[in-house]
């Protein structure tokens, strides 16, 4: 039996498997196991956001600002924050100015955390409102 063990073939997996390219989570084909794809996809964020009919600003340093169509809800993509670094990538707020609420996502947070926390506020904003 330890023969048979010892020339079994060993996997060992990749403690840092890439993305697949297409937004969804990268894989580690030996474990089954899927694997979020990281703090640096923005795209299906915005794209959900876009489809909500939210407005988007773009600055010149590829920052990406975001506002509900009630101009109540923000969320911001700020790869160049403006107070520097270390500063948060994400920043979703809901209405500052009337006692409301902030929450900021750094880098190192999976997109799909953040993706899934903003489907949740346009969720729950939907519920509400209709």
């Amino acid at each position: 039996m330890l023969d048979t063990l010892a020339s079994a073939p060993v996997h060992t997996p990749d403690p840092h498997p890439s993305a697949t390219g297409d937004g969804g989570p990268a894989t580690d084909p030996g474990s089954g196991r899927d694997w979020l794809a990281g703090e640096g996809m923005a795209y299906p964020i915005l794209d959900t956001l876009r489809d909500a009919d939210w407005v988007r600003y773009e600055d010149p340093l590829a920052n990406v600002y975001t506002a509900s169509p009630d101009g109540r809800a923000h969320v911001a993509f700020l790869p160049e924050h403006p107070a520097g670094w270390p500063a948060p990538l994400w920043e979703v707020s809901v209405d500052l100015r009337n006692g409301g609420w902030r929450q900021e996502f750094h880098t190192g947070v999976p997109c799909e955390l953040v993706h899934a926390f903003v489907r949740a506020l346009l969720t729950e904003h939907r519920s509400i409102h209709e």
